[in-house]
């Protein structure tokens, strides 16, 4: 491909991902080598890690936010293989956010280019982050821009040594087009023994939690949603579609930025609370600050996330409250 006088071409080299990092990672394939054979990558990358008791009280919450709210690509820029390009869909006034970083060398200069939907070259970033070797791009959608938009890694023809600067690469994708879900698979076994799961949360997030029972499959679950200062200020039992499982839309308000926290009980109004033990998948999004986890393989007694519509809830039955302060088990 030629982009002004440059012409430019590209392969792979593999690179590891560190099982430690809690974002996923796209590798990139080395035949995403023009704007026509792009590799598309996922914006709806989904975190599954499990339940590690005794995550039972506020207080032992487990941590379950992603390290990093995007999709990330690794690529390798060498003499032979001088670019890498990655499509992903985008949607009219969606806020895109770029940024491509060396990696190792942890000091080089990858420069950052932007397609739209027709192909078009729409920006261009060179060092322009604060590190001054990263590069940057934010860009709002236009009109008309729906579709497959491309992004670009290569060399920057700023660097102090072009013809030397290679580099592993990490290219992380943000904003509108990623909607990251974390999924926490965990067990309620005994009624007194709640799940309750941190969130690092930032003012204006809007939180979407959703809990659904997977084994039996129909069991009544209830999700309770506390800020950033352990006060109850949301609670569904059933208020989803299908009556049983529940779920909480909640906008975090201004100066309440920091861990919230999700508990998942059983419901007081299943038909026998005493009996209401359950496996269930907790879904998470919307929040957007950073927090430790600790991915783990998924064990055999707990079954895969079972496939839950999102859309199209009733938020009948939801209760906003501040009426509970709870730190201990219920």
């Amino acid at each position: 491909m030629k982009v002004g006088s440059r012409v430019v071409t590209s392969s792979l080299l593999l690179l590891a991902i560190a099982a430690a990092r809690g974002d996923t990672f796209t590798t990139a394939t080395g035949t995403n080598t023009s704007l026509a054979t792009a590799q598309t990558i996922s914006v709806t990358p989904d975190l599954i890690i499990n339940q590690i008791p005794p995550n039972y009280t506020l207080g032992t919450a487990q941590p379950v936010s992603p390290q990093y709210m995007a999709s990330d690509a690794l690529g390798s820029i060498t003499g032979s293989h001088t670019q890498e390009f990655f499509g992903f869909q985008a949607n009219v006034g969606a806020n895109l956010h770029l940024i491509v970083s060396s990696a190792v060398p942890a000091v080089q200069f990858p420069e950052l280019l932007l397609y739209d939907n027709n192909g078009n070259l729409v920006a261009i970033a060179a060092g322009n982050a604060a590190d001054g070797s990263s590069s940057v791009i934010d860009f709002t959608i236009p009109s008309g821009g729906a579709g497959k938009w491309v992004a670009e890694v290569v060399g920057s023809p700023n660097a102090p040594n072009p013809a030397t600067n290679f580099f592993n690469y990490d290219l992380r994708l943000s904003g509108d087009v990623i909607t990251y879900t974390t999924d926490v698979l965990g067990m309620l076994t005994d009624p007194n023994d709640p799940g309750f799961y941190a969130m690092s949360a930032n003012a204006g997030d809007n939180l979407h939690l959703f809990v659904s029972a997977g084994v039996p499959a129909v069991q009544f679950p209830e999700l309770l949603l506390y800020d950033n200062n352990g006060n109850l200020v949301a609670i569904a039992a059933g208020n989803a579609a299908d009556g049983s499982s529940s779920v909480i839309d909640f906008t975090v308000p201004g100066g309440d930025s920091g861990n919230w926290i999700a508990e998942v009980a059983g419901s007081p109004n299943a038909p026998n609370p005493n009996t209401n033990l359950f496996n269930y998948d907790l879904k998470i999004q919307g929040d957007t600050g950073a927090g430790t986890i600790n991915p783990i393989p998924t064990p055999a007694t707990v079954p895969e996330p079972s496939t839950v519509t999102l859309l199209g809830l009733s938020m009948a039955g939801l209760v906003l409250t501040s009426r509970r302060k709870n730190s201990a088990p219920r």
